[in-house]
């Protein structure tokens, strides 16, 4: 769809009954038990600060927190490329990351990692605060060639096709973000 309307609760169940499952919440809960493990390793003995992009990277954090053993301070980030659309637009700050952040090890959390755009301007952000070190995590990544950055995901749940997806943070048309299970547009 090309326009930014929000849809119908009618639309958005058709939307989600003709569309493929890629990832069943198991696998999705697997994943983010995989990510917590890492993040506890990787900061044993330490006291980083959890940062989610809202809105996409809400739902994965959450998913990574009820997993994390770690003591960890939480924050989050407010950034917006899509504004109901299926294509990125210019990158728009909600909620730039806060002055506390200076000096801090940071895991910055979100949905997916497509064309890296957003998650660049988080983490340049982050280091013109300075924080002492940024560490980034996402949900998926999609199996493509059209990145458009160098930086890429220090840690990934899960690869997905160059499709168009949604829940499990994901939205379609504003909708959909909570859906357990990872979805993609049938084609």
């Amino acid at each position: 769809m090309s326009d930014s309307r929000l849809l119908t609760p009618a639309e958005y169940a058709t939307i989600t009954a003709n569309s493929d499952i890629l990832l069943n919440r198991d696998e999705i809960e697997m994943a983010y038990k995989q990510l917590a493990a890492q993040l506890d390793e990787r900061f044993e003995g330490e006291l980083p600060v959890i940062l989610p992009v809202m809105m996409g990277g809400l739902i994965p954090a959450v998913g990574i927190l009820r997993h994390l053993s770690i003591p960890h301070r939480l924050d989050y980030v407010h950034t917006s490329r899509y504004a109901h659309e299926t294509a990125g637009g210019e990158l728009h700050w909600r909620v730039p990351p806060s002055e506390s952040l200076e000096g801090q090890r940071v895991v910055v959390v979100d949905d997916i990692f497509d064309q890296g755009t957003t998650l660049e301007a988080v983490v340049n952000k982050l280091h013109e605060l300075p924080v002492e070190s940024v560490i980034t995590v996402v949900l998926a990544r999609k199996q493509h060639n059209r990145v458009t950055t160098h930086l890429r995901p220090d840690l990934v749940g899960f690869e997905v096709p160059d499709r168009f997806v949604f829940g499990c943070g994901l939205d379609y048309h504003g909708g959909l973000r909570h859906l357990p299970d990872l979805h993609a547009i049938a084609e």
